[in-house]
């Protein structure tokens, strides 16, 4: 009895930790989105350029909405074992095309940067992956 009731508190703690972390990852990109748009509404940056970078974040934060919507998604799938996989090939470059803006962004905020040590032979590569059915 105390094994079950160890395993029921310690899920809810864990699922609590779950939701705390996807309300914060949130709550980010949407903060960004509500200030950056509320400016770019009232007519607070009149230079064209900064209204141009001002709409790439507003895309970028989309995009990692999206992502982050995405990922709870499939959590929630995998906890109702609703697993359907397929298998995709996708060259090494082209994913990290994918990745490089956003792990940019983040090692500039922490003062670091990345380096990708590779030939082009490797970047072309094509790996399999698993991934969930949308």
């Amino acid at each position: 009895m105390a094994g079950l009731l160890h395993g029921t508190v310690s899920l809810s703690e864990r699922r609590a930790d779950f939701v705390s972390a996807v309300t914060h990852e949130l709550r980010t990109p949407l903060t960004t989105f509500k200030m950056y748009s509320e400016m770019l509404a009232e007519g607070m940056v009149q230079d064209e350029q900064k209204r141009r970078s001002y709409l790439s974040t507003l895309c970028a934060e989309a995009n990692r909405l999206s992502h982050l919507v995405e990922n709870v998604l499939a959590y929630a799938r995998l906890r109702t074992r609703q697993r359907a996989s397929r298998i995709e090939k996708i060259p090494l470059g082209d994913l990290l095309d994918r990745v490089q803006g956003r792990l940019l962004q983040r090692a500039e905020r922490a003062e670091m940067r990345i380096s990708i040590d590779s030939t082009p032979e490797a970047l072309a590569a094509s790996r399999a992956r698993r991934c969930l059915r949308r």
